[in-house]
């Protein structure tokens, strides 16, 4: 096979020109490599024709196999840090199991101390770090332990102290209140009999005293009951605008004295409510006490407004604002707390136990509500109290105040007498015979009858009846006298009544 004439004629120049050199041609369709070099003692040139495809036969099957090399190997490094990885994340699992399993445990047992569970142990951990740590958290726990059980061990004998002194506080306070009784007792009966003016004089203080001393074991006895839990939160109807007058009748006089001005403001949207009247007039007197005490020449307000009101209930805030001479920031966090004043000279200057706020409080809490105070040093001060009572939608009349009777309405009840009679005791001579004051007052046999505690006033209003009990009891005669003559108005509304054990 042979070059055609065009080829040898350039391949001459090319060998001519060129002592060497490697040039591509195309044989019979096949592509070639020609390669010559010349042969320097004889000037030869040589020739060499290879195929194309015998020429890389041996680089296409080296590069194929680095081909496959290549895959291998980065197949292998796929598969070795996939292998790394799983390695690191089990290694890193059992690392954090060994550090989270100790301090899950840890938790554990902080957790059982929380709940007061103290018997604590724990498996053994490798570090001594955290054995350490474990075994500080089991002495706390018996620690606290220990310390739990001389707490309520401290607590139970606390318990039992506050209520031997509660109890001790209690006949103590009636033991003196008895004599006490009998004293006010007898004076209000000379009171209203013939005397010298000096005599008037000398029982009138003898009155004040008593009374002011009846007043302090009163509020003792309040507080022994209160803490004792024995104090019964009543129900019964009644009108605010009506308790706010009591209270202001009460004071009017004694702010007068004072060169105070008192005053009142009552919401007149205010309906008749259900609830404990004596136990709210309590806190009322105690707040416009204080008020009235401490604002000698100034203003003391009387307010009641309402909070919230439902269908059935009504939430009202009590406020007994004065212009006095107000209370510092520490002594407002402190002022409702039993036997506490705000300093010694107070109590000097003023008088008085420290109790009359602890109670309100108490009974307003008794009641579901709150207690507060807003004041400021020489400005005034603002107590206030607010209580939720049920709406009376029976429409029940409050029983109107003797003053408010007409004539017609003091009905003789001596038809009354037999079924109503009230024997006399021995044991309570005392008592009885200023109750047989009392009752022939008002026309009503005084026979006081011990051996029966069935009510001559079970049939009649409640809480004319509890009023009158606490009234007698208390030897408040002023408003037992009343009361008796509004007794005698319901009396005759019953044939068949029972005398109550009134002492």
């Amino acid at each position: 096979k042979t070059l055609s004439i065009s080829w040898s004629h350039y391949l001459s120049m090319r060998l001519l020109k060129n002592t060497n050199g490697v040039m591509q041609l195309k044989l019979n369709g096949e592509n070639k490599l020609l390669s010559w070099s010349t042969i320097p003692e004889t000037q030869w040139r040589l020739l060499m024709i290879v195929g194309e495809k015998e020429m890389y036969a041996t680089s296409h099957a080296l590069e194929q196999k680095y081909q496959k090399i290549g895959y291998i190997l980065i197949f292998c490094l796929v598969v070795f840090y996939i292998l790394f990885f799983i390695l690191i994340w089990r290694s890193s699992k059992k690392t954090s199991e060994f550090i989270a399993k100790p301090l899950t445990q840890f938790q554990s047992m902080v957790n059982r101390v929380g709940l007061g569970d103290f018997n604590l142990a724990h498996e053994g951990f490798r570090l001594k770090e955290l054995n350490e740590t474990a075994n500080a958290i089991i002495n706390m726990g018996g620690k606290l332990d220990r310390l739990t059980s001389e707490l309520n061990e401290a607590k139970l004998s606390a318990e039992h102290a506050n209520l031997t002194k509660s109890k001790f506080i209690s006949n103590v306070s009636h033991e003196i209140r008895t004599p006490l009784n009998s004293i006010l007792g007898l004076s209000y009966i000379l009171l209203n009999s013939d005397l010298t003016s000096e005599q008037k004089n000398n029982l009138l203080k003898i009155d004040r005293s008593g009374k002011h001393l009846l007043t302090l074991i009163n509020n003792i006895l309040d507080l022994s009951k209160l803490e004792a839990n024995k104090v019964d939160i009543e129900k019964a109807p009644f009108d605010i605008r009506a308790t706010i007058q009591d209270v202001y009748d009460i004071f009017e006089h004694q702010s007068r004295k004072n060169d105070v001005h008192l005053m009142t403001e009552v919401d007149q949207s205010i309906p008749q409510v259900v609830g404990d009247q004596l136990r709210i007039k309590q806190i009322l007197l105690n707040y416009v006490s204080n008020a009235i005490k401490f604002s000698r020449g100034g203003d003391v307000t009387i307010a009641v407004s309402v909070v919230q009101r439902s269908e059935k209930h009504i939430d009202l805030l009590f406020s007994v604002m004065d212009t006095g001479i107000g209370l510092s920031e520490h002594d407002q966090t402190v002022v409702f707390d039993s036997y506490q004043q705000v300093d010694a000279s107070t109590t000097r200057k003023y008088g008085g136990t420290g109790l009359g706020l602890a109670i309100s409080k108490r009974i307003t809490e008794l009641m579901g509500g709150h207690v507060g105070v807003d004041s400021e040093l020489d400005k005034g001060s603002n107590f206030w109290f607010t209580i939720k009572l049920d709406i009376d939608h029976f429409g029940v009349s409050v029983i109107p105040k003797y003053k408010d009777l007409p004539e017609s309405a003091l009905v003789d009840t001596t038809h009354l007498q037999h079924e109503c009679d009230i024997k006399s005791v021995e044991e309570f001579e005392s008592k009885v015979s200023h109750l047989t004051a009392l009752l022939e007052e008002c026309d009503l046999e005084s026979e006081f009858y011990y051996s029966k505690y069935k009510s001559c006033f079970e049939k009649l209003n409640p809480e004319l009846s509890y009023a009158l009990s606490e009234a007698v009891s208390s030897y408040h005669f002023d408003d037992a006298l009343e009361l008796m003559v509004q007794i005698k108005v319901e009396l005759s509304q019953f044939k068949e009544t029972v005398v109550d054990e009134l002492l």
